[in-house]
Order: C-alpha cells, then structure tokens, then sequence
C-alpha cells in the first residue's frame, strides 16, 4: 500500500513489512534523517508521516516507531546515514533555536527550566529583552 495524503488508519505492523517500507521509501528516509539529527521517535514519525497517517493513537506510533526500528532497512540506513550526514546537518541554529523556543512555551515545563532556556535563548540570539518578560509572566502566573 502506497502512502498518499489522506486519513489512513493502519496497524503498526505494517511498518516493518519489507514492500510496504519499499512503496514508501521517501516517507522511510525521512524518518531515518530525523532520527539522525536526534528527534525522538514519536516526532520523528509524526514529522515523516504525519499528513498521511492522522488517525493513529500515540500508543500506535509508539509501536509503529518499535516496528520500524527493528526492521534491518532502518538499522543500515540509520547506520549509514549517521556515518556520511555532516555534523552541521545534524545540529543548526535553528535547530537549537526550535528546542530552547519549545522549552520556553512549554506550560508544563518548570520555571527555571524555562527561565535557563529563555537566558539561553537571548545569548544565541544576542537579546537581553526576553529573559525579563518571562520572568514578569512566570510571576503573574503564581499571583
């Protein structure tokens, strides 16, 4: 089965079956890309195969990741790929930019957590601005 855009609903064993990895080869070396470059398997799934498959359960992709990950397509590629993908490919400054931005916006994380992301944040981009909003906003949030 050929993944296309639309609302599929498969079962995680599918994702280690050998044709169905060969029809849908591009969505298989993204998903390896990401996992190179660091991204946990359930964002790397959601990432490589989000737009076409909308109606799996969190406890389905975590399977689907299992299955994948077990496969010998995915340990060679992922082998191969970390070998010959260049550092600066795996870790950017957007890259630490998108993780420190989540850290800050993230409601459940605990505000030191954020306030040291949020510092971070201004010495990457050179801003002193954020730090202190954040800090006002924390506070208000405990009055």
């Amino acid at each position: 089965m050929k993944l296309l855009e639309g609302d599929y609903h498969l079962s995680p064993v599918c994702f280690s079956n050998p044709s169905f990895i060969q029809e849908n080869r591009p969505f298989f070396e993204k998903y390896v890309d990401l996992r190179v470059k660091g991204f946990g398997g359930n964002a790397a799934f959601n990432r490589a195969f989000g737009p076409c498959l909308t109606d799996l359960h969190s406890h389905e992709i975590a399977l689907a990741t299992e299955r994948i990950e077990r496969t010998h397509y995915y340990v060679a590629r992922f082998d191969k790929r970390s070998a010959e993908m260049p550092i600066d490919e795996m870790w950017t400054l957007r890259d630490c930019l998108e993780i420190h931005l989540s850290i800050v916006h993230d409601e459940h994380a605990k505000g030191h957590t954020r306030i040291q992301a949020a510092r971070e944040l201004d010495d990457l981009t050179g801003s002193r601005l954020k730090v202190g909003k954040l800090l006002k906003d924390l506070a208000e949030k405990k009055n």
